[in-house]
This record gives structure tokens, C-alpha cells and sequence, in this order.
């Protein structure tokens, strides 16, 4: 006898006991405020998101012109990475405060009172818990990623294009 195919509906009726009981594991699984439950980390995220992006791409684009000229491929490393670094740094305490308040491990009902909880609790050093890993982890995809965005740039950018022009 053929095994039965994991994707499609004969798959799930027959591995799974039909697809109403999947639908009916999925929304058992699903506490009752569904929509609630699946937006529950946008505040936070867009609140350490929006000003790390904006700090980055301000930052990178001072130590741009603090080097002056194009970027070979290492000071394209090394200033993306530095340019992560110094982002981190500034927003390591909402990143932590995100996080923590993601997991539900920590009881917050909101993000200013997490801020609060952790600066009486661990003073401000426990807003940047964790910065020397975030800093490993986000400062070499950084300066590879601009570095690799400045050759892909360097390699298919045409002046006279209209496309070009658009994209940088």
C-alpha cells in the first residue's frame, strides 16, 4: 500500500484523523483571544525596532562620511559592524525589555512598568543584560551585509540607468 502524502487533504485524513480534527488541535491549542494572542509582541517590537533601524542607517551614514571615498570590501565590514555596535549599545535596553516582556516569564503588564521593574530591581546595568552576546551575534552579519550590498552595488549600478537611480 502507498504511504499516504503528509500535504493535502487525503494526506491529513489519514495521518491525522481528517482535517476537522486538525482544525479543531489548532484552535484548542489557540488561547481565546485569538487575535490578541497573534499581535500580543507588535509594541514592543515596532518600539525597539523603528529606532534601531533609524540609528543604525544615521550612524552608518556618519562613519560614511567620516571615511570618506567608496568602500572597499573590509572598511565596508568594518564600518557596518561598527556602525551595529554603537546601534546596540543604544538600544540594548529596549531589545532586553522586548524580550522580556515577549516571554511572559516576568508578569509585566506593560513596557514602561518592565523598564521600571528591572532598574529597581538590577539598577540600569541590568538594561544591557546580554549586550556583549547581541553585540557577537548582530556586529559581523552587519559588516558582512554592507559589505556585500556595496560589491553587489559597485558590480550592476548604472548611472544612466532610471532603475538605478531608484535603488541607491
Amino acid at each position: 500500500a502507498n504511504a499516504p502524502s503528509p500535504i493535502g487533504s487525503s494526506g491529513i485524513n489519514a495521518e491525522y484523523g481528517g482535517a476537522s480534527r486538525v482544525n479543531g488541535t489548532v484552535l484548542r491549542t489557540l488561547p481565546g483571544n485569538v487575535v490578541r494572542t497573534c499581535w500580543v509582541g507588535l509594541r514592543p517590537s515596532l518600539a525597539r525596532t523603528i529606532p534601531g533601524v533609524a540609528c543604525y542607517f544615521a550612524t552608518l551614514s556618519q562613519l560614511k562620511k567620516l571615511h570618506g571615498g567608496d568602500l572597499n570590501n573590509v572598511s565596508a565590514v568594518g564600518l557596518g559592524a561598527l556602525a551595529r555596535t554603537l546601534t546596540v549599545i543604544g538600544v540594548q535596553p529596549l531589545t532586553l525589555v522586548k524580550t522580556r516582556y515577549e516571554s511572559g516569564q516576568f508578569g509585566y503588564r506593560s513596557i514602561s512598568g518592565a523598564f521600571r521593574d528591572i532598574v529597581v530591581r538590577e539598577r540600569a546595568v541590568g538594561l544591557y543584560r546580554g549586550l556583549l552576546a547581541t553585540i557577537l551575534r548582530d556586529a559581523p552579519f552587519s559588516g558582512l551585509y554592507l559589505a556585500l550590498y556595496s560589491q553587489l552595488k559597485r558590480n550592476f549600478y548604472d548611472p544612466e540607468s532610471t532603475v538605478s537611480t531608484v535603488v541607491s
